[in-house]
């Protein structure tokens, strides 16, 4: 067998199982229904330890001014719920996360000034850019779509985050 056909070959498969997760990991996020798109910046050198660690810290900070001293006692389905799918570049160069977010109906309203808030609080140098999303698959499709766009690099599949795993208590 020629080794040029061979190689073609593999990265040819590689390439389509490549597409089938991704195209796996979108229909999931797109299930999901999630209401808010954000960008997390750091606007600083922050490895990914360092990234979840404040995802947690913001999270428990959101969740916290939304809901309550007592948010831990919630079920997963009475607090912010999110996916956060890290990216290296953009204009910066540095680490960001682009999250697809969702929270009960009743602390929509507030989520984008806390939610910001919080951030600044956080990471003094950073900013978070939030938008809604539009009620409908073309534009739920394009965030996703977008989110995941860099997947593949610096082990971003698997730094993704999930924010469930912060909540031991579900």
């Amino acid at each position: 067998m020629n080794t040029a056909t061979s190689q073609e070959s593999f990265y040819e498969n590689k390439h389509e199982e490549r597409q089938k997760l991704k195209q796996g990991y979108s229909e999931f996020i797109e299930r999901q229904n999630f209401t808010w798109h954000l960008t997390a910046n750091f606007n600083r050198d922050t490895t990914h330890v360092q990234g979840w660690k404040i995802l947690k810290n913001w999270s428990a900070r959101v969740d916290r001014r939304l809901h309550g001293r007592n948010f831990h006692r919630k079920s997963i389905d009475e607090r912010l719920f999110f996916i956060a799918v890290p990216e290296i570049g953009g204009s910066s160069g540095y680490l960001h996360y682009h999250i697809v977010a969702k929270m009960p109906i009743h602390s929509e309203a507030c989520f984008e000034l806390v939610a910001a808030s919080v951030w600044e609080e956080l990471v003094r140098t950073g900013d978070l850019f939030c938008q809604k999303i539009q009620n409908s698959a073309e534009d739920v499709s394009r965030v996703v779509s977008y989110d995941i766009k860099d997947i593949w690099k610096n082990n971003g599949l698997e730094q993704i985050i999930i924010s469930t795993e912060f909540a031991p208590n579900n």
